[in-house]
């Protein structure tokens, strides 16, 4: 039976057989053995704490590789200490919001603050309160209205009704969806078209009733 080598490289870069020897045959010049090329032109590989030995840009070129283009090892930390910082907020201060529209207040203000309420008083919303903010407020079953009755089948999901606060008349109204053909009503009357609101109005969306509680009015205005 063909003995089994068990190459074992010795603290100089040697290759030997460690069943023949008990020690490098080429570190103790036995001469039982020639060194291959492979095992003379071998280097011992630098411990993995020091990297001081590891090989730093070529003086000459290599294969025909300008040394220029070789980049000597340095500290990772280095890299980011040199990086130039950026700060967030500057960039977004930088760059407009066009998208966005802003409403009178929240320009005049900074914030977009509540104007009023409607109250639902009966309906699977029953006693929930859907704040009211300058401008126009879409009712509907959508996740984008303003107002979202969700759990109305009965309402449209969009724009079912629209209540709107004007700052510069400091009044409200109330108006049919622009997109719904369900009605909706005033103090049990069809609402047809854009009617002034009073505080205690009830208007009638759906199998939902929502009673107006203004917050602006002739006693104060966010604009004072």
């Amino acid at each position: 039976m063909k003995e089994i080598k068990r190459l074992t490289r010795c603290e100089k870069g040697h290759f030997y057989d460690a069943g023949k020897y008990e020690v490098c045959p080429h570190c103790e010049n036995t001469g039982l053995i020639p060194p291959t090329k492979w095992e003379t032109d071998a280097q011992p590989l630098p411990s993995t704490d020091d990297f001081s030995e590891l090989p730093q840009t070529p003086e000459k070129a290599v294969d025909g590789i300008s040394p220029d283009l070789f980049v000597p090892v340095t500290d990772t930390e280095d890299l980011f200490e040199q990086a130039p910082a950026v700060s967030v907020s500057s960039v977004s201060a930088e760059v407009p919001d066009d998208s966005r529209t802003v409403h009178f207040y929240q320009k005049t203000l900074g914030t977009e603050p509540v104007v009023g309420w409607l109250v639902c008083i009966s309906g699977v919303h029953f006693g929930q309160d859907f704040r009211l903010k300058s401008g126009r407020n879409f009712l509907g079953r959508g996740g984008t209205m303003d107002i979202c009755l969700s759990g109305d089948s009965a309402v449209s999901r969009d724009r079912h009704m629209i209540v709107t606060y004007d700052p510069k008349g400091n009044s409200f109204f109330a108006q049919p969806g622009d997109t719904s053909s369900e009605l909706s009503y005033l103090n049990d009357k069809p609402l047809l078209e854009a009617t002034a609101l009073q505080s205690g109005d009830k208007l009638t969306v759906g199998e939902s009733e929502l009673v107006f509680v203004p917050f602006c009015g002739e006693s104060f205005t966010w604009k004072n």
